[in-house]
């Protein structure tokens, strides 16, 4: 879920107000020493809740994913008994392998995420507005909590093993209808980042949440496979656990939307009016005017090309969850086991996102006079190459080793969300940044909407066909997609200066 937070700027940027010319230079010193240390605080206790809410649903997830089989394939076997079943009742892994259960956990599955991610096409615009009135704690702290409350839902149905139809989990998703869900949740975490971030350290930032994203994904599978040889539902209730101690420290998180000009009001005692006036005047613009900005704005082909691409992660996101399925069904692997693939696939995510991409980055600005749009171009274009390459692999990959290959590559792809929202950032002024990453989101929400009940069609047209190779259209579907995205990107040009 957080794991694309770097993907999105703050809609919500709030210059830093001048220094008080009255203060001497020492206590202009100490102003921001007192400052630099409030923050790292803040920014400690950020990290540990995207770590805490990120380990929570690599917890939940997989363990759901066992439990939602084991539920289908006592029904299925309840209605067409099979005498090869063992007496004590107990079904084997292995029995759950059918059309008939993979089927349904598909279509429970993709239509969850459909129905998740719904409400933040609504809402994502609105709670961008919002949160520039009313300040950002409040909103994500009630987003928190209602996530949270969704998957205590989405666990109580399946606590009764059945007796309650499954579907029923969808309900719990109306939640998102008075928040936006994750996506808009995404954008609040990225709302006070930039707040407490200074101008020049944003980007730092927001490389160092993504590294507590990856970390979580290197625990959270292990420590998730690891309990579920046990039992999954000790995963279910590790996982809830962790989400809701990230409720509980959000509710220790001061409020930033003037968090420069606060963390200054707590050291010195001296600060003049035209501070407290200056962020009100710029988050209280005319709705109509900015529309038409927005309007302007977007009347940028390039952008709108940006816009229609960059939602090809959450396409990524989709195939990513179904993996686990796929590698159970078409290698033989237990859903326990398949969930440490995601752990090795996280380290070398971070491996590349912290050394190889940056290496690349720093070499071409070394041997080459590129632009920022020019070297940002080109390294999409490169990653859409390796998610191409991968994805073919991982589609026809005979074996488990083969597959495993194709993992690996499609982890040189991580810094496609980056690089897209690196252009994105290029093409527009810094005051409309904001609009920009705020219509992404929608795009994104469309992404998800679409991405997950079409990947789980295209397994089950796969296990319709008598699995193997099939199994693997979903694959081979996105890599085909990946290589008209990679056609049409070579051919748009980008350089073009924009005028607004």
């Amino acid at each position: 879920m957080l794991r694309g937070l770097a993907r999105r700027e703050s809609r919500c940027e709030v210059g830093d107000a001048n220094p008080d010319p009255l203060l001497s230079p020492s206590s202009d010193e100490s102003s921001h020493k007192n400052e630099s240390r409030s923050t790292n605080t803040l920014l400690l206790k950020l990290y540990v809740i995207v770590f805490c809410i990120n380990l929570g649903f690599q917890m939940l997830f997989p363990a759901q994913t066992q439990i939602y089989e084991s539920i289908y394939c006592s029904q299925w076997y309840k209605d067409h008994p099979d005498k090869r079943l063992p007496e004590n009742g107990s079904i084997p892994e292995s029995y759950c392998k059918i059309p008939a259960v993979q089927t349904q956990i598909s279509t429970l599955k993709g239509w969850f995420m459909f129905f998740n991610a719904a409400p933040g096409l609504l809402l994502s615009i609105p709670m961008g507005i919002l949160t520039d009135r009313i300040g950002r704690r409040k909103l994500i702290l009630v987003n928190l909590t209602s996530v949270f409350l969704v998957q205590v839902w989405t666990s109580f149905i399946s606590w009764f093993g059945g007796q309650i139809p499954l579907r029923a989990i969808w309900l719990g998703t109306s939640l998102n209808l008075l928040t936006g869900g994750t996506i808009v949740l995404e954008l609040l975490y990225v709302c006070i980042l930039t707040d407490i971030s200074p101008s020049d350290r944003v980007a730092e930032t927001f490389f160092r949440t993504n590294a507590f994203g990856q970390l979580s994904k290197v625990v959270g599978p292990f420590l998730a496979g690891a309990l579920m040889r046990i039992d999954a539902w000790l995963a279910v209730y590790v996982g809830l656990a962790f989400m809701a101690l990230t409720v509980m420290l959000a509710a220790t998180v001061p409020e930033t939307l003037h968090w420069h000009k606060s963390a200054r009001e707590d050291s010195i005692e001296v600060q003049g009016n035209q501070d407290d006036q200056t962020p009100t005047t710029e988050t209280r613009k005319p709705h109509l005017p900015a529309l038409r900005r927005l309007l302007k704005i977007w009347s940028d082909w390039r952008l709108v090309f940006v816009a229609l691409t960059y939602p090809f992660r959450l396409i990524c996101d989709a195939l990513g969850d179904l993996l686990q399925r796929y590698m159970s069904n078409r290698y033989g692997w237990t859903l326990a086991n398949a969930t440490w693939v995601y752990s090795i696939q996280a380290i070398f995510a971070g491996l590349v996102l912290f050394t190889l991409l940056p290496f690349i980055s720093g070499q071409i600005d070394r041997r080459f006079d590129f632009s920022i749009i020019q070297k940002n171009v080109i390294l999409s274009r490169a990653a859409l190459l390796m998610v191409a390459i991968a994805y073919t692999v991982i589609g026809l990959a005979p074996n488990a080793v083969v597959m495993m290959l194709g993992l690996l590559i499609e982890t040189l792809s991580t810094g496609y969300p980056s690089t897209l929202r690196a252009i994105a950032t290029a093409l527009v002024s810094e005051n409309d940044r904001g609009s920009v990453f705020s219509v992404l989101s929608i795009a994104e929400t469309l992404s998800t909407m679409m991405a997950y009940p079409i990947t789980a069609a295209l397994f089950n047209i796969g296990i319709e066909k008598g699995g193997g190779a099939w199994l693997g259209l979903p694959y081979d579907i996105i890599a085909v997609v990946a290589v008209v995205s990679l056609v049409a990107m070579c051919l748009v040009r980008f350089e073009r200066p924009v005028r607004l």
